[in-house]
């Protein structure tokens, strides 16, 4: 609250002085108001800005998709295209990331292929962890792991991760071992990721590769869990 407070002042101070029409520092604004979680406040230092660039735009529609307005950051995004303003990769996640939220797979793809073809945007390891995260939350885990599969490069920690999590929740720990023994070869360092391949590993019986963990995150000096005390 209070950090909301602070920026509620300095923004009031910008109006006085000008410097909302500043592209940079409007931004700093929009993000500012979006990271305190009033996206209000956020749209309205939006639309006070006389010049809107690609920063200012991608930084909204990214804050919109943050808080979950799906419809809004999609919206936004139509508007972008129609005053003539190219969007970036950050862009884009904010895109997908407001699909995601809502469910909205097939307008996922359609603009995971729109990024590509219209927009020559190379995908990153982002735009893949969002498309991963929708399919996991939404049960269609084969489909988040052959989309893994399609991928040019080795899927980050996260995305992993995420698949397991999915797995684990659902039952599939066939698919759920098959993504640990991915993971344990990055060779995580978080603690929080080795609790869940123990995790993974204990609900399916294979108290070797349990073992085989618990080993190397002697190796790689990890904290232990407190939590997986029980695991002998």
């Amino acid at each position: 609250m209070m950090a909301l407070e602070q920026g509620e002042q300095i923004h009031a101070r910008m109006i006085k002085t000008g410097l909302v029409s500043d592209d940079v520092v409007g931004s700093s604004m929009v993000n500012m108001y979006n990271k305190c979680g009033s996206i209000e406040r956020a749209s309205k230092a939006f639309l006070e800005m006389s010049i809107r660039t690609m920063i200012l735009w991608t930084s909204m529609i990214n804050g919109f998709a943050q808080h979950g307005w799906s419809k809004q950051a999609l919206n936004l995004f139509e508007d972008m295209k129609l005053v003539g303003v190219r969007p970036n990769q950050v862009t884009f996640v904010g895109i997908l990331s407001a699909c995601g939220n809502a469910g909205m797979t097939n307008e996922a793809f359609n603009y995971f292929k729109i990024m590509q073809k219209e927009y020559k945007i190379k995908p990153v390891m982002d735009h893949y962890a969002r498309l991963v995260d929708m399919l996991v939350r939404l049960g269609r885990l084969e489909e988040a792991f052959n989309l893994i599969k399609k991928m040019d490069y080795e899927a980050s920690e996260f995305i992993w991760s995420n698949l397991i999590a999915g797995c684990l929740s659902q039952g599939n720990l066939e698919l759920g071992c098959h993504a640990a023994e991915k993971l344990l070869s990055l060779k995580p360092k978080d603690v929080e990721t080795y609790g869940l391949l123990l995790n993974t590993y204990a609900s399916a019986g294979r108290f070797e590769e349990v073992s085989k963990v618990k080993n190397i995150m002697k190796e790689e000096k990890v904290e232990k869990l407190k939590d997986w005390s029980w695991i002998s």
